[in-house]
């Protein structure tokens, strides 16, 4: 729910500062008043961030004298792998699938509000005011929502139950890439905000499967794995896929919704498929931990 919250408030927070450095009212600010609006906005974000990173320095590592000591990570990694390639039928299709739905859903997410911009000519701050809120509400269900179907589905048909509401769910966000019909801005706003909230199910179901799954000293590493997928698939790939997608296949910047939908639909069937692959192993080694 955190991070629902953040992603919904800093689009508010976002647009607000974008639309008063637009009229000019942030041009006073010393070295980045005289700087185009969205670089000014790239700044203040980017301040922002070394401020959260020095909080960390402050922040204190619990006492685990009563664990075993901690391997490697070579060794930890090397463990690990081993596992995961002898029971890659099992978790090969979880990976992917999670870095797939993750590839369409940063894509789709990045370019959002530029997309509803250009499409409706409204400016970019007026559809952060209406995304933000509308991406909070969404976001706050959703991570409610996955924690209890979870709950429910292992609670009628175990843990090998989790794979089935993974299959289902990436075609939930499929509604979010059709903003590109909608015919008002609002519409279109309210179809992406609907992606907050299945991302939330979907990470909720596959961080229990693999939390269930897995053995217990792989549990840190299972989730970190999903991590980097999500960060190299996701973050590095999805955004840039629908720019090229959107500059050298339409050739029309103001298509963006078609390069979102071209990118990001297959990506979420695609995903579905993958997770189904993890239905071919039974339910070995799993627990309801």
């Amino acid at each position: 729910m955190g991070q629902a919250l953040a992603n919904g408030i800093s689009i508010s927070v976002t647009g607000a500062l974008l639309g008063a450095a637009a009229r000019g009212e942030l041009a006073g600010i010393p070295l980045i008043g005289d700087l185009a609006a969205w670089r000014i906005i790239f700044v203040l974000c980017g301040v922002a961030g070394l401020v959260v990173s020095a909080a960390f320095l402050l922040t204190r590592e619990p006492s685990r004298e009563s664990l075993p000591p901690a391997r490697s990570l070579r060794a930890q990694a090397s463990a690990a792998f081993r596992y995961l390639l002898q029971e890659r039928a099992r978790y090969f299709g979880i990976y992917a699938g999670f870095a797939i739905f993750f590839l369409g859903a940063y894509g789709a997410g990045t370019w959002q509000v530029a997309m509803i911009s250009r499409q409706f000519a409204v400016p970019a701050a007026t559809v952060a005011a209406m995304f933000g809120p509308l991406a909070i509400g969404f976001g706050l269900v959703g991570p409610l929502a996955g924690g209890a179907l979870v709950d429910a589905i292992v609670k009628r048909f175990g843990m090998a139950g989790l794979p089935w509401l993974l299959v289902v769910a990436p075609f939930l966000a499929v509604p979010s890439t059709l903003a590109v019909f909608a015919p008002t801005a609002l519409f279109a706003t309210i179809l992406c905000a609907t992606q907050s909230g299945v991302t939330a199910v979907i990470g909720s179901a596959t961080l229990a499967f693999l939390q269930s799954s897995v053995p217990p000293e792989m549990r840190g590493f299972s989730v970190s794995l999903t991590g980097l997928l999500n960060t190299l698939f996701g973050l590095a790939i999805g955004p840039v896929l629908v720019a090229l997608v959107t500059d050298n296949v339409l050739a029309d910047s103001t298509m963006l919704g078609w390069g979102i939908f071209w990118v990001a639909c297959p990506a979420y069937v695609v995903a579905a498929l993958l997770y189904a692959t993890a239905m071919r192993r039974g339910p070995k080694g799993m627990t309801h931990a």
